[in-house]
C-alpha cells in the first residue's frame, strides 16, 4: 500500500535522511508495504491566510539563510561575484531562477530541493529550517473501518501508529481521525479499491476542489468537491467510467449550509491514503509531504 494525499500534491517532499515526515510505522494488516502521501490540510481559522503568507515566509528567508550559508562553507563567491551563476550552471535553473533562490524570492521545485540537498549532503528538512521529527514514544492504534463479508459496514481491523507522527509529521489531532478501507474504483487512480483512506471527521466545512467522504442515505462515497459560479455543487468522480453529479448546495449538509434533511451529509476530508504497492511485501508505512 501507499498513504498519498487526496490531491493537492505539495512541491516540497522531504527525502530519507532523517526528515520530518519519512518514518517507519507497523500495520496490523496482512504484510503489505504502505507508503504515506499527505493530501493538503486546509486551515480551519479565519486568519489562514496569514498563517500561510507567514509559513511561507519562514520557509523562504531559511531557505535563502541555508543555501547561501551551504554555498559560503563550499567556498563559492557571494552573490554578485560569482554564485548566481554557479547555482545556475549547478543545478540546471535559469540564472534569474537562481537568484530568486539566493535572495529568498521563491522556493525550487521539489526536483530542485532534492538534487540541492543530495548534491550537499543536508536533508531537505535541514535545509527549508524545519524542525526535525521526534518521536514521543507513544502508539496510537486507530480502528480502520469498512464493508465486512456480510456487507455490513463497521470496525474490521486496526493500524498502530507513532503517536507523534499522526500529531507532528501528519499534523493531524488523532481524535477526529478515521481510517476507511476504500470498496470502489470511482475515485481512481487517485484512490483505487482497497486503499485506506485517512478522513478528519472535524473538516466538515467544504473546500473547492478536495476531496470528501460523503454519506448518501446510510451510502459512503467518495468525491471531489467543485463548486460552481451558479452555486450549485458538482460531485466529480475522477474514474471516467463513472458519471459527476450535480447538486444544489442545500442538499449538502455541512457547517456552511444544508439543513439535517439534508440528503447528502459529510463525514469528513481525505486527507491521506494508504495506497496498496505489494500484497507480498514487509509490513512498513513511511511518510512523504506531497502536494498537487
Amino acid at each position: 500500500m501507499t498513504i498519498i494525499p487526496a490531491k493537492k500534491k505539495t512541491s516540497i517532499v522531504p527525502d530519507s535522511k532523517g526528515d520530518t515526515f519519512k518514518k517507519a510505522l507497523t500495520v496490523k494488516q496482512s504484510g503489505v508495504k504502505t507508503l504515506a502521501t499527505k493530501i493538503d490540510q486546509p486551515p480551519k481559522a479565519a486568519n489562514a491566510s496569514a498563517k500561510r503568507q507567514s509559513c511561507t515566509n519562514h520557509l523562504l528567508l531559511s531557505f535563502k539563510k541555508n543555501l547561501n550559508k551551504i554555498l559560503a562553507r563550499k567556498g563559492i563567491p557571494a552573490l554578485h561575484y560569482g554564485r548566481q551563476k554557479w547555482v545556475s550552471e549547478r543545478y540546471s535553473v535559469s540564472t534569474s531562477g537562481a537568484r530568486k533562490w539566493l535572495k529568498g524570492e521563491c522556493l525550487p521545485d521539489w526536483e530542485h530541493i532534492t538534487l540541492i540537498a543530495d548534491d550537499n549532503n543536508v536533508s531537505i528538512d535541514e535545509l527549508l529550517g524545519r524542525k526535525p521529527f521526534t518521536s514521543s514514544g507513544k502508539s496510537l492504534t486507530i480502528p480502520v473501518k469498512g464493508e465486512s463479508s456480510s456487507d455490513n459496514f463497521g470496525v474490521i481491523g486496526d493500524v498502530t501508529f507513532e503517536e507523534g507522527l499522526i500529531k507532528t509529521a501528519m499534523r493531524m489531532q488523532h481524535n477526529g481521525v478515521e481510517l476507511h478501507v476504500v470498496s470502489t474504483d470511482c475515485m481512481a487512480p487517485s484512490i483505487n479499491e482497497g486503499d485506506i483512506a485517512f478522513v478528519d471527521t472535524e473538516i466538515t466545512k467544504l473546500k473547492d476542489n478536495r476531496i470528501y467522504l460523503l454519506s448518501v442515505n446510510g451510502r459512503v462515497l467518495y468525491r471531489r468537491v467543485m463548486y460552481q459560479m451558479d452555486g450549485s455543487v458538482i460531485l466529480s468522480c475522477e474514474n471516467a467510467n463513472y458519471p459527476s453529479q450535480i447538486v444544489k448546495a442545500k442538499d449538502i449538509l455541512t457547517d456552511d449550509h444544508g439543513t439535517e434533511k439534508s440528503p447528502i451529509k459529510v463525514v469528513g476530508e481525505v486527507v491521506w491514503i494508504i495506497k496498496r504497492i505489494s500484497s507480498q511485501s514487509v509490513p512498513v508505512i513511511t511518510i512523504d509531504s506531497a502536494e498537487e
